[in-house]
């Protein structure tokens, strides 16, 4: 043709092509174009060389089941086709623009030699693309696609492998995206080549491990992934969130997706691996209801008056302790250190003359747990509690129920701060019981003890996306123990100490991070030990008290230590 021209050939029909000599080299020729723009839709079979040499806009779809080689040979012959010699072209396109579409099958190589080149192939490729021209190329091979050979671009821009290639090369630089299911074998020692300007290698992840398994099969096994002359970049894309930029060689970095951080790996090597672990964030959300029923508990007797309940008293109480805590059973290994504090201030008053009483009281109660691997909690709660107790002959039965209202922070080393101010609520109930009994000059108390926590918070997105939600957050704790005080300088010192024994009977601690759950089991007994001591002053008006706590699991992993500081004054 020598004009502007439109063929087609049907799903019946067959361009066999004939010899022809170009540049002293004879190849089998179905199709030429000197000039003007052409159209070659190809729904059956053609054999031999598709010439476009004109100058105008070209278009050549290989319709699904249609298929265009570059010359007779067997289907074993085709299928040994993979860089092959350039006499094996199946289209070679000289001057101006072509769009070409596969959606069958090409035996060669589709070459652009100037012009823009938009290649879209769903179908195979048993050779090369080849964008050799200056125009800005659009190269795409959709899921499922085969290229055997090498797609290559001499512009900088992007290539999107969707489906199977053999290598990418970019003369210049550019993006090479690697799809959900794409798949790089690697030619010639190369997955993706680059002879200058930067390399960015971009992966795009999507359900499961799917993109994780088409990377470790794309660009690991020895291949030597980049070769560039500027600066090496890896980008990894999760669903819905932005690119990130991993470093050079030997550094790592990551995407989030939902519970995970998905990332690149680029080794001193050239070899590329995918990394997807629980994110650090995970770690900070699956320590939030522990860190929540650590600040949830109400006090024992002993913390809110420590003196004779024989008139109306006023009191206060500041405390703090600081822990360590790793869970018998972790889904991402999370660990932390706890720090926290609390106020109260309440009133007691006396009820009959055996000393029984009722009360309530007003508290503040915060801390900020530090995940070594993963970051921050910060909490801070302001609430009320009710409290009242029985005592006949040296035994008495206390009761105490408290609620409280939580504002909380989330903070990961890696992505800075999550989310801030996220709104909670947790409430207790406890009962107390025991018999004072004096043994020579020591009182002796048999006591025990039983609290139900539980702890619960809004749901909410972080920065990544993420939803989060608090899913369980319930503790039962039971302890047994004995208490010691006596008063080795009359009424006005009085030395304590006491040894405890704790269960826990119900653990339900669990979140859940974009659908993933992450649940965690604390360690179930704890050994507790206390020393404190108290003065009065004024006829026994006032009273002041301190006692000093340790706490540790029977392992040891677990451990606190902390104390706190009464004053009780009477009216």
């Amino acid at each position: 043709y020598n004009a502007d021209s439109a063929v087609t050939v049907a799903r019946t029909g067959r361009l066999t092509g004939v010899e022809t000599t170009v540049d002293g080299e004879t190849r089998l020729e179905a199709l030429r174009s000197a000039a003007g723009a052409a159209t070659a839709t190809v729904h059956g079979a053609v054999d031999g060389v598709i010439r476009l040499s004109g100058s105008g806009d070209h278009t050549i779809a290989i319709e699904p089941g249609g298929r265009a080689s570059a010359a007779r040979r067997t289907a074993a012959a085709a299928a040994a086709v993979g860089a092959g010699a350039d006499d094996d072209e199946a289209i070679l396109h000289t001057n101006g623009n072509l769009t070409a579409t596969v959606g069958g099958a090409v035996v060669g190589h589709i070459v652009s030699d100037s012009g823009r080149l938009v290649a879209t192939v769903a179908g195979t490729v048993d050779g090369d693309i080849r964008a050799l021209g200056g125009g800005n190329h659009t190269l795409t091979l959709e899921s499922g696609s085969v290229v055997t050979g090498t797609v290559r671009r001499a512009t900088p821009g992007a290539i999107t492998a969707g489906g199977t290639v053999g290598r990418l090369r970019f003369d210049r630089g550019g993006l090479a995206v690697i799809g959900e299911k794409g798949r790089i074998r690697g030619i010639d020692g190369n997955g993706v080549w680059s002879g200058r300007g930067e390399l960015v290698v971009e992966v795009r992840h999507g359900a499961g491990e799917t993109a994780a398994d088409a990377l470790l099969r794309a660009l690991a096994g020895g291949i030597t992934v980049i070769e560039v002359g500027g600066r090496p970049v890896l980008r990894t894309r999760a669903p819905g969130q932005d690119a990130r930029v991993l470093g050079a060689h030997g550094t790592a970095a990551s995407a989030p997706d939902g519970a995970y951080d998905v990332g690149l790996v680029l080794r001193a090597d050239g070899s590329v691996f995918v990394s997807r672990e629980f994110a650090p964030r995970s770690r900070v959300y699956e320590t939030l209801p522990t860190v929540l029923l650590a600040l949830n508990a109400p006090l024992t007797v002993g913390e809110r008056m420590a003196a004779p309940r024989d008139s109306n008293g006023v009191w206060g109480r500041i405390e703090g302790a600081h822990g360590s805590w790793k869970a018998e059973r972790s889904t991402t290994g999370a660990e932390y250190d706890l720090l926290r504090h609390g106020v109260w201030t309440g009133l007691e008053t006396p009820v009959d003359d055996a000393g029984s009483v009722l009360g309530f009281s007003l508290h503040h109660r915060g801390g900020t747990a530090d995940a070594p691997r993963g970051g921050e909690i910060d909490a801070q709660g302001f609430g009320v509690a009710m409290h009242g107790g029985l005592r006949r002959d040296g035994l008495y039965l206390d009761g105490q129920a408290s609620a409280t209202w939580y504002e909380t922070s989330f903070e990961s080393f890696s992505r800075g701060r999550l989310a801030d101010d996220i709104r909670g609520y947790g409430y207790a109930l406890g009962v107390e019981a025991g018999r004072r009994m004096a043994v020579g000059e020591v009182s002796v108390t048999p006591r025990a003890r039983l609290v139900h926590s539980e702890v619960s918070v809004s749901d909410f997105e972080d920065k990544t996306g993420a939803r989060v939600s608090l899913n369980e957050g319930r503790s039962l704790r039971g302890r047994v123990g004995v208490g010691v005080e006596a008063q080795p300088l009359g009424n006005r010192i009085r030395l304590s100490g006491g040894v405890d024994v704790e269960r826990e009977f119900e653990d339900a601690r669990q979140v859940t991070v974009e659908g993933t759950p992450l649940p965690a089991t604390d360690r179930a007994t704890r050994l507790l030990l206390g020393l404190g001591g108290a003065t009065g002053w004024g006829d026994g008006r006032y009273t002041l008290a301190g006692k000093l706590d340790y706490a540790t699991s029977e392992d040891g992993e677990n451990t606190e230590i902390g104390g706190g500081l009464n004053l009780t004054v009477r009216f």
